[in-house]
């Protein structure tokens, strides 16, 4: 491999993978949208909430966003 080579390959070698483990698969090794968790690196579909069957924080962020704000007229 040549050092252009190298350096190209450089981001790809360091992009996280998700570390999730399924007796059956394997590692799901995805490179989708991973984020770090305690647990260790996790893309969405593997996540601790995800796992749990629960929305994940920021998506509970982005629906609260989306509902319109009640205004109340106190007249």
């Amino acid at each position: 491999m040549s050092a252009d080579e190298a350096l190209r390959a450089r981001p790809r070698l360091l992009a996280p993978v998700c570390g999730f483990w399924c007796p059956d698969t394997g590692t799901c090794g995805s490179t989708q949208q991973v984020r770090p968790y305690t647990v260790g690196p996790r893309c969405r579909r593997h996540t601790p909430a995800a796992l749990a069957g629960r929305p994940e924080p920021d998506d509970l962020l982005q629906r609260a966003r989306a509902v319109p704000a009640v205004r109340r007229d106190d007249h």
